[in-house]
């Protein structure tokens, strides 16, 4: 990520001296939360270019779905399931799908992306073990392989 601006943004929110014990693998949770910051810009850097409205008012729509999905859910008539599975859920998802695909084209947000995947495996991580999940940690530890193998840390790469 060297080059792309990740020292800069963590700059802006942390301070000079504090980024490169972060970066470097000393300062973890600091450097944790600062990649959770970014991840959550990121996302919606992306769900705001993802909706921009039609003349028809279509993404007014959509939006205003999930803002009645949202309520239901916290109010407690409907599940997390039932949710999920919503039409309206359905197609904000193959949305964003077909959005990442459009950017993959680039290799600088193809980087991002990929950088976004990695954020998410370390909250499937995190979530694992709050939640005393061995599935959701194998599942977790799966998609963390990749990254262990791409950094060239052969030793973690066999103790997983």
């Amino acid at each position: 990520m060297k080059g792309l601006g990740l020292n800069e943004v963590l700059q802006e929110i942390y301070g000079s001296n504090v980024v490169l014990p972060m970066m470097s693998g000393k300062a973890i949770s600091r450097a944790i939360r600062g990649h959770m910051l970014v991840d959550a810009d990121l996302s919606t850097f992306l769900v705001t270019g993802l909706f921009p409205c039609n003349e028809d008012g279509s993404c007014l729509k959509l939006i205003k779905d999930a803002s009645t999905l949202y309520d239901s859910i916290m109010s407690g008539k409907e599940s997390v399931a039932n949710v999920e599975t919503s039409n309206t859920m359905c197609e904000i998802v193959n949305d964003l799908k077909k959005k990442k695909l459009q950017l993959q084209s680039s290799e600088t947000s193809n980087l991002w992306l990929a950088y976004q995947k990695m954020v998410q495996a370390v909250r499937k991580l995190i979530a694992a073990d709050r939640t005393s999940s061995w599935n959701l940690h194998l599942e977790a530890i799966q998609e963390c392989l990749v990254i262990v193998a791409a950094a060239g840390h052969h030793n973690y790469l066999k103790s997983v």
